[in-house]
């Protein structure tokens, strides 16, 4: 059980996109019912990836977002807009008095501005870190029949690394859709928040064995591949 006075000595700052964008809405709506203090938005511009583009989908397709400037003017919030690498980040921080960073939407962060943060910055990756780091974690995780679930972990400057606070795993169930799959780990994020705010506020956490190999963007025929072990892989992992 997580008192509200637990939670309200984590000042947070959400780091966000500058667009429409669901996980930025739900992170910012989902602290706010949960009770925590957000002192502001750190919202970055879209920047082109040079990632190829995946030729199979596996998330649901989400209309209808509010911006997160709007939300924010709603809320009272502070929306500072700004690129995640700024060298001002540091400034900005210390004048809001944050201690805890939240990522809603961000690219790699760097070390100066992880160290802005005394107790650190919180991601929620859709994979079991340390199995499963890096791109397209569900097909990863399917292809090497690994559990399917969230880990909330402390960053670092490595891809998917720091230390582990809450790594918890989805139900599957044997009717499941690739879609199912994505919109329960997507949902998971979110019952974690307040546990693993409480989890970094009180340094209880471990450390991420970073020797295990990050994944890189599947190709296209990889791609196919998973969904193809999707079937025997819900079979084989699903409650009987």
């Amino acid at each position: 059980m997580i008192s509200e006075d637990n939670m309200d000595d984590a000042k947070i700052a959400i780091f966000a996109y500058n667009f429409e964008h669901k996980k930025t809405q739900d992170m910012i709506i989902r602290l706010l019912i949960d009770g925590h203090n957000i002192e502001c938005v750190i919202s970055a511009d879209a920047r082109e990836l040079n990632i190829p583009s995946s030729m199979v989908r596996t998330k649901l397709k989400h209309g209808n977002l509010i911006h997160p400037q709007t939300l924010c003017h709603r809320f009272g919030i502070p929306y500072i807009n700004i690129q995640h690498d700024d060298p001002r980040i540091p400034t900005i921080i210390n004048d809001y008095k944050v201690n805890l960073g939240i990522i809603a939407g961000a690219r790699i962060i760097r070390k100066f501005v992880i160290d802005s943060f005394s107790i650190g910055i919180i991601n929620y990756h859709p994979g079991m870190i340390p199995e499963v780091r890096g791109l397209d974690s569900i097909l990863w995780s399917i292809v090497n029949n690994i559990p399917l679930g969230v880990t909330a972990h402390l960053i670092d400057e490595s891809i998917d690394g720091g230390r582990i606070l809450i790594r918890k795993n989805i139900p599957i169930f044997h009717d499941d859709t690739i879609f199912d799959l994505s919109e329960r780990i997507y949902d998971l994020q979110f019952e974690i928040v307040s546990e693993s705010v409480c989890l970094a506020k009180e340094k209880r956490y471990m450390d991420i064995d970073i020797a295990q190999p990050i994944n890189c963007k599947m190709t296209p025929e990889q791609e196919y591949n998973a969904l193809s072990l999707l079937k025997n892989y819900v079979a084989h992992n699903s409650f009987k």
